[in-house]
C-alpha cells in the first residue's frame, strides 16, 4: 500500500523546501557581500536587491504554510544549515574574483529555478493559490538570473590613450 499525502501536505512540504532554498540564497549572497572586496558598487546593489527579494519570497512562503497548516514549523532544518555551511566554505576557498562570485551565484540561482519549476510541475500537487505565488516568484528569479548573466561577462575597458600603434 502506498501512503498518499493529502493535497495540503504536498503543498506544505513543497513550500517548506522553497523556504529553505530562499534562506540558502539569502545566506549565500550575504556571505558574498561581506567576504568579497572585489565587488563593485553596482554588483553589490544587485546582490542586495536579490537578498531583499529572497527575504520577501521566504516571508510569503512562510505565511502560506501557516495558512495551510498552523501547526507546522518553518525554520530551516539541519540539512539547510549544512548546505549553508558548505556554501560559506565554497565562498571562503573560492577565488575572490568577481567572475568566480558571479559564477557561484548563477549556479545557486539555477538550483532555485529548478526547484521552483519542479514545484510548478503539474504532478507536484500544489494547490491553486500557492501555484500563483510560486509563478510570481519564478518570474522574479528568472529576471535576477538574466541580470546576473549580464554581470558574468568580464568586459575589458580599453583606454585609448594607453594604446600604441607599432
Amino acid at each position: 500500500m502506498i501512503f498518499q499525502y493529502p493535497q495540503v501536505d504536498k503543498t506544505t512540504q513543497a513550500l517548506k523546501d522553497l523556504i529553505k532554498i530562499n534562506s540558502d540564497r539569502i545566506g549565500g549572497y550575504q556571505t558574498a557581500l561581506v567576504q568579497s572586496g572585489s565587488l563593485d558598487a553596482t554588483t553589490r546593489d544587485v546582490f542586495e536587491t536579490i537578498v531583499a527579494d529572497a527575504m520577501q519570497y521566504r516571508q510569503q512562503l512562510s505565511q502560506k504554510v501557516k495558512q495551510l497548516d498552523s501547526d507546522v514549523r518553518t525554520n530551516p532544518n539541519i540539512l539547510g544549515k549544512i548546505y549553508l555551511a558548505w556554501n560559506d566554505l565554497k565562498v571562503t576557498f573560492a577565488s575572490d574574483t568577481r567572475k568566480a562570485i558571479i559564477a557561484n551565484c548563477l549556479y545557486n540561482e539555477e538550483i532555485a529555478l529548478h526547484a521552483y519549476r519542479a514545484a510548478l510541475n503539474n504532478d507536484s500537487g500544489i494547490t491553486g493559490e500557492a501555484l500563483q505565488l510560486l509563478s510570481e516568484h519564478e518570474a522574479g528569479l528568472k529576471k535576477n538570473y538574466e541580470l546576473l548573466k549580464c554581470y558574468r561577462e568580464v568586459r575589458p575597458i580599453i583606454n585609448s590613450s594607453m594604446m600604441y600603434l607599432v
